[in-house]
């Protein structure tokens, strides 16, 4: 049996939010380049630029997806898959109040992902609390139950 942790909507997070934020700040590298008599501001905007691309690329484009399949998790980043026996999860944490329920999983060894991957829960329209395949494996991790 399989039981999908991640958001069908990884993909879009991943690569087309950062995407479109990157094309976003091109207008406003074009025009801060023509803001030549206006150095102070033309620095500021680039910087302003450099960081809304940075930013979106960094919280964004680490996402995974993840799925369980018997006591194995199986993790991808859309060009390669991984799985790991779910013994080896030190903790779940998750941050339930921000909007795309980030979710972080520390590993007691290290994966070909590093010893922690993070990907977004399923959208849960209930404030402040964790999706319930979340809390799952939050105490299958504690436990050493079964998840599924």
């Amino acid at each position: 049996m399989t039981l999908r942790l991640s958001s069908r909507l990884t993909l879009v997070y991943k690569v087309i939010f950062p995407s479109a934020m990157t094309v976003g700040a091109a207008p406003m590298v074009r025009g801060a380049i023509g803001m030549t008599d206006q150095p102070l501001a033309m620095v500021s905007l680039l910087a302003v630029a450099a960081l809304l691309v940075f930013f979106s690329w960094r919280w964004n484009g680490g996402f995974k997806t993840v799925r369980v399949e018997d006591d194995v998790l199986v993790i991808g980043n859309y060009f390669r898959t991984i799985r790991v026996p779910l013994s080896e999860i030190d903790t779940v944490t998750d941050r339930p109040y921000i909007n795309i329920n980030p979710v972080t999983i520390t590993f007691r060894q290290a994966t070909p992902f590093g010893s922690r991957i993070h990907f977004m829960a399923p959208v849960w329209w209930v404030p402040f609390e964790s999706h319930p395949n979340v809390r799952r494996l939050k105490r299958a991790s504690q436990t050493g139950a079964r998840l599924i």
